[in-house]
């Protein structure tokens, strides 16, 4: 739900109720994502770059602060369902740049690392459990 282009200080669900009213049921409430943001590292008594300070703004108007503001949410719990289909980087300690909706060239990547997504433990069940409470809607 929130915009890239909106900071995100609340989570998903207060967003949904601004479009479609707090009163209305919530039967399913699904995220995705295009993947994480790879770590910032500033150095010590190093003034961060321009480049850095837009990772920032990224990071800040991106989704994941939203997901983690709703994952405890009481209105939503059993209902919320958040995927996220990045790749880490060779080490697995950082995640590589995700790649951007408007990258469409890229998009056999994205395939790819969406299929590795969907085989991390755990994703299966819980996507099946979405089919299925999407089915009953």
């Amino acid at each position: 739900m929130p915009s890239a282009d909106l900071p995100c200080s609340t989570s998903l669900i207060n967003e949904a109720e601004l479009y479609f009213g707090p009163a209305r049921p919530k039967a399913c409430v699904v995220s995705l994502g295009t993947g994480m943001q790879p770590n910032i590292l500033i150095k010590d008594k190093e003034m961060f770059r321009l480049k850095d300070s837009e990772r920032f703004v990224a990071l800040a108007t991106g989704t994941e602060l939203a997901h983690l503001l709703t994952l405890n949410d009481s209105r939503v719990r059993g209902c919320y369902h958040r995927y996220n289909p990045g790749k880490r980087n060779a080490k697995g300690d950082d995640w590589l740049k995700p790649i951007e909706l408007y990258e469409w060239k890229k998009m056999s990547t994205m395939v790819s690392w969406t299929m590795d997504y969907f085989k991390e433990k755990g994703i299966k069940e819980d996507m099946t459990m979405c089919v299925n409470r999407l089915k009953a809607v």
